[in-house]
C-alpha cells in the first residue's frame, strides 16, 4: 500500500498491504463467503487506533525480509491515516489513504512526501466477485520526479485463507501495476491478495515483480501476524470527551462569529480543527467570517454544530409551522449563523451531553453514506439509537444506509 516506501526494497512493493512470511498452504476456492456472510465486502469502518502487524518475506533476498506496525492515527469519513514503523529499526513514516484503502501520500520523518493522483485503488468497494476496475495514476516523488501506474483489478472468490494472524474469510482480488517513467515501462507487477471484512485490511498479498530492462524477477509474500481493533460502537454509558469539546468550540464559534469576533471564531475553529481535520462546519464558519459574515454559498444539505441537519417531517418536534431547519438542539434559522442554546454557554447537563453526542455521531453518519461506506453510516445510527431509541434521524440514516448498500450489491451483480 505504501508505494515505493518500503525500506531496503529494490523495487517499488505493490501491495497495499506492503507490510507481511510467506504464508501456509494456497488457501483453497471458496466461490461464496458461508451463508451468515455477505456476498460482498464493504469499505472498512477503520477506528482511530486500529493495529496491524505484518511481515514481508523477500523470496530472493532474506536480508530484505521485515516485520511492520502499522497504526490508525486520523480517520474522516473519505480518510485514514496510518503510522508505519519497521521493527527493529529506525525507519517511521506516515501513509495517508482514501477511505477505501487507496494510497494517496507517504511521509518520510525527513519531512520527504511522495503523492499518488488519483488516489492508487488497490481496492474498490463494495468488493464483489467479478467486479473489475482501471486506473491511471501518477506517482510524484518529493524531488518532482514522476512515475505513471496503469493499474487494473479483478475481484475473485471468497477463499478461507490462514495467516499467523488467523484464519479468515478473504474475497481474493487480483492486481496488475505497469510501472513507466518517460513513457517506458520500468516496472511490471502483479499483486495477488486478500482482504478480511474482520481484520479491516487485506490479511495476506503474494507480491510478483518484473524488470523489462534486466529481465529480473522478484516475488514477495506479505502476511498479517497480529491485529487489534477498536469497537466501532459507541457505549451508551461513556460520552466521548473530544466530541462534546468539538460540539462546545462550534457553539463558542457561532457566538462568536454572531458578535463579530473575528479572533474568537479563528481560535475556535483552529481548535476544533486540531480535534477533527475535516469538520465541517469548522470550515463553513471560518469561510463565513472570511466573507464579512455573509453565508458562505454551498450546495446540498447544510451542516449546523457539526451534523447534518434531520428534514423537518422526521425531527422531533418538527411542525409544518416550523421556520428555519430542525434539530434535537432546536430551530436553527437557514439564513444567518445562530447564538449556541442556553446549556452550550453554561454548565451541560447529562442531556446535553448526550445530545452532542448524537448530533455528532449522525454527522458523522451522513458523512459515511456520502462516500459510500455503508457500514460505517449504519453503526453511526445504530450507536445513536441506543443513546435515542425513537431517534427520526438515525431511523433514517439507518434505512437509508442499507437501501443502498442493497443497491450497491444489485448493481455489482449486474457488471
Amino acid at each position: 500500500m505504501e508505494g515505493s516506501q518500503a525500506p531496503a526494497t529494490p523495487s517499488a512493493p505493490l501491495s497495499q498491504q506492503s507490510d507481511v512470511p510467506e504464508g501456509p498452504p494456497t488457501p483453497a476456492p471458496n466461490d461464496a463467503p458461508p451463508p451468515d456472510l455477505p456476498q460482498f465486502a464493504d469499505a472498512p469502518n477503520v477506528q482511530i487506533g486500529d493495529r496491524w502487524v505484518t511481515e514481508v518475506v523477500d523470496h530472493q533476498d532474506a536480508t530484505l525480509s521485515y516485520r511492520a506496525e502499522r497504526t490508525a492515527t486520523d480517520v474522516g469519513p473519505d480518510r485514514i491515516v496510518t503510522a508505519v514503523r519497521t521493527l527493529g529499526k529506525d525507519y517511521v513514516r506516515t501513509v495517508e489513504y482514501k477511505g477505501q484503502w487507496a494510497l494517496v501520500a507517504t511521509h518520510l520523518r525527513s519531512g520527504a512526501t511522495t503523492t499518488y493522483s488519483p488516489a492508487l485503488p488497490y481496492l474498490s468497494f463494495p468488493l464483489q466477485p467479478g467486479k473489475s476496475w482501471e486506473a491511471r495514476v501518477v506517482e510524484t516523488d518529493a524531488e518532482g520526479k514522476t512515475r505513471v501506474h496503469e493499474v487494473r483489478a479483478k475481484i475473485e472468490t471468497w477463499e478461507d485463507v490462514q495467516v499467523p494472524a488467523g484464519t479468515f474469510n478473504a474475497i481474493k482480488v487480483v492486481l496488475t501495476d505497469d510501472i513507466s517513467q518517460d513513457g517506458v515501462v520500468i516496472q511490471q507487477g502483479q499483486d495477488v491478495s486478500w482482504y478480511a471484512p474482520e481484520a479491516r485490511r487485506t490479511v495476506k498479498t503474494e507480491e510478483m515483480s518484473f524488470d523489462p530492462a534486466t529481465g529480473e524477477r522478484r516475488r514477495r509474500t506479505v502476511s498479517m501476524v497480529d491485529y487489534s481493533l477498536q469497537s466501532a460502537q459507541t457505549s451508551v454509558g461513556s460520552v466521548n470527551g473530544d466530541l462534546i469539546a468539538v460540539s462546545e468550540l462550534l457553539a463558542k464559534a457561532d457566538n462568536c462569529l454572531a458578535e463579530g469576533d473575528a479572533a474568537c471564531v479563528e481560535d475556535s475553529t483552529n481548535e476544533v480543527l486540531r480535534l477533527e481535520p475535516s469538520n465541517v462546519r469548522a470550515l463553513e464558519i471560518k469561510q463565513t467570517a472570511a466573507n464579512g459574515g455573509r453565508t458562505a454559498a454551498r450546495s446540498g444539505p447544510q451542516i449546523v454544530g457539526g451534523a447534518m441537519p434531520t428534514p423537518a417531517s422526521e425531527s422531533v418536534g418538527a411542525s409544518p409551522s416550523t421556520s428555519g431547519r430542525q434539530t434535537r438542539a432546536g430551530t436553527v434559522a437557514s439564513d444567518r449563523p445562530q447564538a449556541a442554546p442556553a446549556a452550550a454557554k453554561g454548565q451541560k447537563s447529562v442531556a446535553s451531553r448526550l445530545d452532542a453526542l448524537v448530533t455528532t455521531s449522525l454527522a458523522e453518519g451522513q458523512n459515511c453514506l456520502k462516500m459510500s461506506n455503508f457500514e460505517c453510516a449504519i453503526a453511526r445510527a445504530e450507536a445513536v439509537l441506543q443513546l435515542d431509541p425513537e431517534n427520526a434521524g438515525a431511523v433514517a440514516l439507518r434505512d437509508d444506509a442499507k437501501e443502498a448498500q442493497k443497491k450497491a450489491f444489485e448493481e455489482s451483480e449486474l457488471k
